[in-house]
């Protein structure tokens, strides 16, 4: 299927409409041809350069010819407007499902005061100046490898960088700044995602409300799957089962992306820029120039490297108790070893507050790994628990190369170190580098020191990749979440029935690795790694970032929580209250049901 999509535009006519038909008439229409994953405001701007309206007009709105439903084996044509990005993927989506040859656009033309002027034509305010175009500086191979390695004090794991060009085959010249070398890195890397794909069809049906008007009848979700714009639902349970199954069916899937007063997506940005300085950029250069701020805000990602030391040696002298754990490999030049300089290449780091506060939680640890998406691909793991009142608390951090067995010896061990209770349930997912790591002699991190246990989420979808059985996969998470032996036994048994190979599967694990009913109480009802999962949402919106400002925000986050923990906490004590808000909520609730009981004595001691 081809990548991209043609289109005739039609300017400075009119729009004719019937009941059946829209129109589009135009003296002199032009043709163009557009990729499929194009912005809304790049698909403007290239119109605009193409109509050749130079710095007197440019185009204000677009409006699609859509075809909307079969009448006696022809369509009837509505006139959508097209506003956002969301718009042209719909409108995309619409146009292939026709089977019509030519995609058609009215545009409408407004005066440049009130639109985007061409990026190489100067403002006429003095005051406004025009916003630097960012250009990307992509060093050659040898450059990179040279520099990684020679001009930093410590320099990020991996000597190549991997940036990947927005590509449009019918740019302009202006928006090629100069031919790009990709180079290919021998080291852990993560790509630029710009210009990443949304070839999602499954996108026609977002904000339906927006478009009810344009088909007359109401109409419902079929049985076949398909969805088209106007359809309504009942409930929003309904509209998202309606999306899944239509993703299932054509194997696609789908990301729903919003941009915050903090966060911004790459197309709201050109809308923004248009809006405020009235420029239109691509989407290249939007990508880029909002790198860039990054890099202004947080520091570079090569420097931040650099900048590293420095900050955990403060975080240590103004944050007594910090512990910090830096690994750095030789650098090389070639196989010339470059003297005084090192390779970033794991780190692990806590604070004392959250080793004390551990004291007062429940002995059980949950670990998880998250991706970074930064420059540089890198893993970040966690250590969380929580108390009795159900509060989260973090209690170790390490940024490492993936989840290998290396690096996560690497994190237990160093948590171990400085987590010594004896008893603890050890929760993680079902990790052949962890179980390594766990069997390791010295390791300290088996009975009776600690008690290691398998996320039942993970047991779960190891069983279905083996056997492909939804009904008997439902069966294992019940068995797991089984208060007492007996009624395990009869699930296993119901299991072996079904499937005797199945049975076996489940035999070879250790039943106190997960189930609630052989753990000996040790999990607290804890029965996947959900508590780590819950704190990477709160580095979300860190994980782009270089590693100095990520290890700064883990700082800045945890002092926030412990300020507002330690006033609750002083507040509840001040009115008198003796036992945590869970806990004080629980008797309450118990005292209000045992007004309502009644007892009867059934005892004959005194007869």
């Amino acid at each position: 299927m081809s990548n991209s999509f043609f289109a005739i535009v039609y300017y400075d006519g009119k729009i004719s409409k019937s009941d059946t038909d829209v129109v589009f008439e135009s003296d002199d229409p032009i043709s163009l041809t557009f990729i499929k994953d194009i912005p809304l405001e790049e698909m403007k701007c290239k119109i605009n350069r193409k109509i050749g309206a130079g710095n007197t007009k440019t185009v204000s709105s677009l409006t699609y010819r859509f075809p909307v439903s079969l009448i006696r084996g022809a369509f009837v044509y509505r006139a959508v407007v097209i506003d956002d990005d969301d718009d042209v993927t719909t409108m995309i989506a619409a146009h292939e499902k026709s089977g019509n040859v030519n995609l058609e656009l009215y545009v409408k033309l407004e005066d440049v005061e009130k639109g985007c002027r061409d990026v190489n034509v100067p403002a006429p305010n003095p005051e406004i100046q025009p916003i630097r175009q960012c250009e990307a500086e992509i060093p050659s191979s040898s450059q990179v490898a040279t520099e990684a390695a020679i001009d930093l004090n410590i320099v990020p794991f991996g000597e190549s960088y991997v940036f990947e060009e927005y590509e449009n085959e019918d740019e302009d010249e202006e928006d090629r700044d100069s031919d790009v070398e990709i180079i290919p890195a021998p080291g852990p890397h993560l790509s630029s995602s710009i210009g990443s794909s949304r070839d999602l069809p499954a996108m026609q049906a977002h904000e339906f409300p927006e478009y009810a008007h344009i088909i007359p009848s109401l109409m419902t979700y079929s049985e076949t799957g398909d969805l088209c714009i106007g359809m309504r639902f009942p409930t929003k349970d309904a509209v998202l089962s309606a999306i899944k199954h239509y993703n299932i069916k054509q194997s696609v899937d789908y990301k729903v992306i919003v941009s915050t007063p903090t966060k911004y997506v790459v197309s709201d940005l050109i809308v923004e820029i248009r809006t405020r300085y009235g420029y239109c950029v691509s989407y290249r250069k939007a990508w880029n120039g909002k790198q860039k701020a990054i890099a202004e805000l947080y520091g570079d990602w090569d420097k931040s490297y650099n900048d590293l030391p420095n900050l955990l040696a403060a975080m240590q002298q103004y944050v007594p108790g910090t512990v910090v754990e830096l690994q750095t490999l030789p650098a090389y030049d070639g196989n010339r070893l470059v003297e005084g300089k090192r390779v970033f290449h794991r780190l692990f780091w806590t604070f004392r507050s959250c080793i004390e506060g551990f004291r007062y939680c429940k002995p059980i640890v949950q670990v998880d790994g998250t991706f970074l998406n930064g420059k540089y691909k890198e893993t970040l793991l966690l250590a969380i628990s929580q108390d009795g009142n159900h509060n989260i608390l973090p209690l170790a951090f390490a940024i490492v190369e993936g989840e290998t067995k290396e690096a996560w010896a690497f994190f237990l061990t160093n948590l171990r170190k400085h987590v010594k209770q004896m008893g603890i349930c050890l929760i993680s997912n079902w990790n052949e580098s962890i179980k390594s790591v766990i069997r390791s002699k010295g390791i300290r991190w088996v009975p009776p020191y600690a008690y290691p246990v398998y996320c039942l989420r993970h047991v779960a979808v190891n069983f279905m990749k083996e056997f492909n059985d939804n009904e008997l996969r439902q069966e294992v998470v019940s068995m797991g979440n089984e208060l007492t032996s007996t009624r395990f036994h009869q699930r296993l048994e119901n299991v072996r029935k079904k499937n005797s190979r199945a049975g076996e599967w489940l035999d070879n694990i250790s039943k106190e690795r997960w189930t609630l009913s052989y753990d000996g109480g040790r999990r607290y009802g804890h029965m996947t790694t959900n508590l780590a999962e819950f704190i990477n949402p709160m580095f979300k919106g860190t994980r782009h970032l270089p590693i100095a400002a990520l290890v700064h925000e883990s700082y800045s986050m945890l002092a926030q929580l412990f300020v507002e923990m330690g006033k609750k906490q002083l507040t509840m004590m001040d009115s008198g209250q003796i036992y945590c808000e869970l806990v004080t909520q629980e008797l309450q609730e118990n005292c209000s049901k045992a007004k309502s009981h009644r007892v009867h004595d059934f005892s004959h001691a005194n007869c």
